[in-house]
């Protein structure tokens, strides 16, 4: 992008984060925090620059459906460390329950499948709490694991993106307190492999995104810091 960037939105008070477009490019989500108790979820029309608002009380994660007409949202479950999930609606606003999961003490991080049927997400509900990377049918609710962490495989992921042939998921993987490395995860169960192993220090702890072709991993860094 060679353009300056330009202002989308100052109409919600407070901090506005996480930019969400979706699949069609035509609306962007974001969140507002620090004005109210409420966390207002904002759905910008960028062709009209209409916004609507629905309020949150705790809202851990939110994630576009690629048909583009709702958003997957995710929300403090009423047991201890659970999240609840459900649908919005981005056009009447209505809100569908969907699943609870248990044992969710990490951030969420989530990726849909390019139809829409697999929903990719990170889970804490391994052995001893290990993370997971897991694959849920959104039809019907079954889940299957595709990555279970380790202290041979690395105990620590964050972020998850798919690639655009649905195929590979990328993540950060990392042992404490200095080995890091993104790493490919097929979503058929096979072999993990690595695809960087930069300097610690020089990372950024954002979910690594891949270029539109698919053939290269866009990582964040650490400015001024070398590369060993």
């Amino acid at each position: 992008v060679e353009a300056p960037p330009s202002l989308v939105s100052d109409q919600k008070p407070g901090r506005n984060s996480l930019p969400r477009l979706s699949r069609d490019g035509k609306r962007l989500a974001f969140l507002t925090t620090g004005s109210s108790s409420n966390q207002p979820l904002n759905i910008r029309d960028l062709a009209t620059k209409d916004e609507k608002s629905f309020a949150f009380q705790t809202l851990f994660g939110f994630d576009w459906h690629p048909n583009n007409q709702k958003l997957l949202v995710v929300e403090r479950g009423a047991a201890p460390n659970t999240r609840d999930l459900s649908w919005l609606d981005v056009s009447s606003g209505a809100r569908t329950p969907f699943q609870t999961l248990g044992r969710m003490r990490i951030p969420w991080f989530s990726s849909f499948s390019p139809d829409g049927k697999t929903l990719y997400f990170l889970s804490g509900q391994g052995p001893d709490e290990a993370v997971q990377v897991m694959a849920m049918d959104v039809s019907t609710g079954s889940m299957r694991t595709i990555f279970t962490s380790s202290q041979a495989t690395g105990i620590r992921l964050n972020g998850l993106t798919l690639s655009p042939d649905g195929k590979v998921l990328a993540s950060l993987r990392f042992d404490e307190p200095d080995k890091r490395e993104y790493v490919l995860i097929p979503v058929d169960g096979s072999e993990v492999r690595v695809v960087a192993a930069p300097n610690s220090s020089s990372i950024r702890y954002a979910t690594p995104q891949f270029s539109h072709d698919g053939k290269a991993l866009i990582v964040g860094r650490r400015k001024g810091v070398r590369q060993s």
